[in-house]
């Protein structure tokens, strides 16, 4: 209930700018390693064995330590469920093959006997709907620090989750979304799930990643799938419980299996390599402390990057494009032609107190560089879009700097 009302007041006074520190580089790295840690906590109901640890890493060592004691069968299901998904997906990929592997799935169930044969099933399947219900104002009173403390903390995992994925999913579909609707979908979501003492909601990435590769186009998906699911609840919820966990962990597993976008981190490689290992951070912070460690750490990345671009801004050299009258950067274009005792400078950023020192920083380099010899300095600030009081204030400095030589 808590996570919700936080939702709400994000969607109120539309915070959804929020989420524009979360860049692409983070965004694909995040997702990259929220898929893995996904994969790795589904590899124990594939062998069923035991895995146990804080983080990814603990889990994946303590599973590969526990493979001696892999129950065959349930290995075997596992197996035999990836192939189909994958197999499926290459061979005929406009068929539902989860859905045609959940109906197969439990058909061998029931036939094979996997109880008998040791292959851990889901088990009992309650049907029904839950009461509304508030919960105990004394329970809340006494616990309220650890209320608040959490909620936040599922605040942060479940919007930069959710902003996330959205904004990923509408890239590769080209279409648009509000950040602030999705706070305020979360926000209803999570005070419906806590009147009936459901779970804190949040953007699944392995739902998702099912419903995109199931064909879903448009909200109409999500409403009939909320029918289906009451409908379950209410008359098939029993069907399920022969459905075998490794099964299960295979269509999990499928699902997120495209989040790994190796595609995109290549391109990152080629086209921005800070960016790449901003991506790789975020990714490994998933990996190590869990999906709100690599918010942090993606977001802190991101504020940090951004900082060092503005007080750092690209000041090149300009040289005149031989024969025309374009100036042009001259490590760009070392043919442009220069003019002995001229000097053109191109500022390109905000002068503002972070990256005023640069522009001095620039030219004192430049004045004690042999390569060039000037005693006029022009700047080409048509990339200046904004100039504060201290950015002022250093032009003024330069320009008595000149008065003097």
């Amino acid at each position: 209930l808590v996570t919700g009302v936080l939702f709400g007041v994000l969607a109120i006074f539309q915070m959804g700018w929020i989420s524009q520190f979360l860049s692409k580089a983070v965004i694909t790295g995040f997702l990259f390693g929220a898929a893995i840690e996904v994969i790795i906590g589904q590899l124990r109901h594939l062998t069923a064995t035991e895995s146990s640890g804080t983080n990814a890493w603990e889990k994946l060592f303590s599973w590969v330590g526990g493979l001696s004691d892999a129950h065959l069968a349930t290995l075997a299901v596992g197996v035999v469920s990836l192939v189909v998904l994958f197999g499926l997906k290459v061979v005929a990929p406009r068929l539902p093959g989860a859905l045609i592997l959940l109906v197969g799935a439990l058909l061998a169930s029931a036939l094979l006997g996997f109880e008998a044969a040791g292959i851990e099933l889901v088990g009992e399947v309650p049907s029904g709907l839950p009461a509304v219900a508030l919960p105990s104002a004394e329970v809340v009173s006494e616990h309220l620090p650890i209320v608040l403390s959490a909620a936040v903390g599922i605040l942060l995992a479940a919007f930069a989750q959710g902003a996330g994925g959205a904004r990923e999913y509408a890239a590769k579909h080209r279409y648009t979304i509000d950040i602030d609707q999705e706070s305020l979908a979360h926000g209803a979501a999570n005070v419906g799930s806590g009147l009936v003492g459901g779970m804190p909601v949040g953007a699944s990435l392995s739902a998702t990643s099912a419903n995109d590769a199931a064909g879903a186009k448009t909200p109409l998906a999500s409403l009939v799938l909320g029918v289906l699911v009451v409908l379950t609840m209410v008359f098939l919820a029993p069907l399920f419980s022969g459905l075998a966990e490794a099964v299960l962990a295979a269509l999990i597993i499928y699902a997120v299996f495209g989040l790994l976008n190796v595609k995109e981190m290549r391109r990152l490689w080629r086209v921005a390599r800070a960016d790449f290992w901003i991506a790789m951070l975020a990714l490994l912070g998933v990996l190590g402390g869990g999906v709100l460690w690599g918010v942090i750490v993606g977001v802190m990345l991101s504020l940090g990057w951004l900082i060092y671009r503005a007080a750092s801004p690209r000041i090149p050299v300009l040289g005149r494009e031989p024969g025309g009258p374009f100036f042009h950067p001259i490590d760009e274009y070392p043919d442009g032609e220069l003019f002995p005792g001229l000097l053109v400078l191109r500022f390109e950023a905000g002068l503002f107190f972070a990256s005023a020192d640069a522009l001095e920083d620039r030219l004192m380099e430049l004045d004690a560089a042999v390569d060039y010899d000037y005693n006029t300095v022009v700047l080409d600030m048509a990339g200046v879009h904004f100039i504060d009081s201290q950015g002022a204030s250093k032009l003024g400095e330069l320009l008595d700097v000149a008065e003097i030589y």
